[in-house]
């Protein structure tokens, strides 16, 4: 003991750095000495989900040389827990209150005036909050780098203008789902933010093209904009951030549903350096589009076309013999799809880590088996719908995936018992598995799933005629307590 209570201060600090919470608690009980050395040397802290407000405020005020405190997710904790933060911990630069529901603008505004020298700021779902606690952060906090108001609905543009007038230097800010703002907020972001590298507006339904064309001649810096749902914007918008962006490297364009082919191949000639890119529900969009996207963007790594359904056999076979390193491949609803798509990508992604088929009727076992046989990281596969599938698909998901985390052979009404016990038995790390619809499975399937699968959090069974088993007994095997429905 005497050894470790030796140890410098400053080498102390580098090993709580990379301790867990449950750790560095640990750590400060082993002894009287370190009970004293080991606050002192802790500048990070991230709280369980669990945490209140009453164990907040007793660790605060010991571990008062935090930088960075990670609230997210303590839905229990109030503006008292937030107000002894700012109290006790007046050289944070870091804060995240992501999900912290009960906050209101008490909390910030004591934050704002305690720790002024904060950079970065998360109050994302923190619905409660009103311009007036925007307004104490940028009074106050003027040297801020990142905030993420995204879930504050009751924000309104001149919480953002007055934002963005005192906090210049601001390079990511997140309004998702922010929606009273107009194009007045993000054109106020656009003229003062020019340093901005990343921004998402995405859900903001009042939005039109003279907001983003703003963004685009402003902020040449951006790396990473998400505009979906913003339904009202069209061709010209999305050409001029190409135009003038040619950094990003990813755009969510979900829902946009004005755009055309014409709009993404502007993007694909300037924006060659893009790794992400989500087109989801932009159903005008043809083969063309992603053609031109695979000869240009060949360092894609996640692509969402779900609800393009214009897309052939064409498409996909470009894309994926030009985009070898792409892992995350979204083509829901794609429904003219058939084997011939899923045997190229097998042949040439590898790397793949999550599929998503749902509703892409046309496909065989084949495809299942020729993807699962080559790419055999993939965690996450949808195949909702896919209802030609047989055992032998999800047979030999089982047999190459083992690392499988989540899983949907809903509506695969041709599936028996087979499929999911040898599901259950391989792919042990299953947390989500979606058996909807399958009407032959009976109550040995669900007694495989419960016995192999015991970190399962969620499975559905609606439509499962014939499993009549309490599911209850099922559900206490899950080392989770998995959520068992049965419709």
């Amino acid at each position: 003991m005497a050894a470790l209570e030796n140890i410098p201060d400053d080498i102390w600090g580098l090993i709580v750095r990379f301790s867990s919470f449950t750790e560095v608690f640990r750590l400060e009980c082993t002894s009287i000495a370190l009970k004293a050395s080991v606050p002192k040397s802790v500048t990070a802290l991230a709280f369980p989900s669990k945490a209140n407000d009453s164990f907040i405020i007793a660790k605060v005020a010991k571990f008062n040389n935090l930088i960075s405190l990670d609230l997210a997710g303590c839905k229990k904790i109030t503006d008292a827990a937030v107000v002894a933060v700012a109290e006790d911990c007046k050289g944070l630069t870091s804060l995240n209150l992501m999900h912290c529901f009960k906050l209101t603008d008490a909390a910030v505004m004591a934050v704002a005036d305690h720790c002024k020298g904060i950079i970065s700021l998360n109050l994302c779902y923190c619905h409660k909050l009103t311009a007036t606690a925007v307004a104490a952060v940028a009074e106050h906090c003027k040297g801020l780098g990142s905030l993420n108001l995204g879930g504050c609905h009751n924000l309104m543009d001149a919480a953002v203008v007055d934002v963005v007038e005192h906090c210049k230097g601001l390079t990511s800010l997140n309004m998702l789902g922010c929606l009273k703002l107009t194009d007045a907020a993000v054109v106020a972001v656009a003229e003062h933010c020019k340093e901005l590298t990343s921004l998402d507006v995405g859900g903001c339904l009042k939005l039109t093209d003279a907001a983003v064309v703003a963004v685009a001649e402003h902020c040449k810096e951006l790396t990473s904009l998400e505009v979906g749902g913003c339904f009202n914007l069209t061709d010209a918008a999305v050409v001029a951030l190409a135009k003038h962006c040619k950094e990003l490297t990813s755009l969510g364009l979900m829902y946009c549903f004005e755009l055309t082919d014409a709009a993404v191949v502007t993007v694909t000639e300037h924006c060659v350096d893009l790794t992400s890119l989500n087109l989801e529900g932009c159903n005008k969009l043809t083969n063309a589009a992603v053609v031109a996207l695979a000869e240009h963007c060949k360092g894609l790594i996640s692509l969402n076309l779900a609800c393009c359904s214009k897309l052939t056999d064409a498409a996909v076979v470009a894309l994926a013999g030009h985009c070898k390193g792409i892992t995350s491949l979204h083509l829901t609803g794609c429904s003219k799809l058939t084997d011939a798509a899923m045997v190229a990508v097998a042949k040439h992604c590898n790397g793949l880590t999550s599929l998503h088929l749902l509703g892409c009727s046309k496909l065989t076992d084949a495809a299942v088996v020729a993807v699962v046989e080559h790419c055999k990281g993939i965690i996450s596969l949808n195949l909702l719908g896919c209802s030609e599938l047989t055992d032998a698909a999800v047979v030999a998901v089982a047999e190459h995936c083992k690392e499988l985390t989540s899983l949907d052979v809903g509506g695969c009404l041709k599936l028996t018992d087979a499929a999911v016990v040898a599901m259950a038995e391989h792919c042990r790390k299953l947390i989500s598995l979606d058996l909807g619809g399958c009407s032959k499975l009976t109550n040995a399937a669900v007694v495989a799933v419960a016995e192999h699968c015991k970190g399962l959090i969620s499975l559905k069974l609606s439509g499962c005629s014939k499993v009549t088993m309490n599911l209850k007994d099922a559900q206490r095997q899950c080392a989770n307590g998995g959520d068992l429905l049965l419709g």
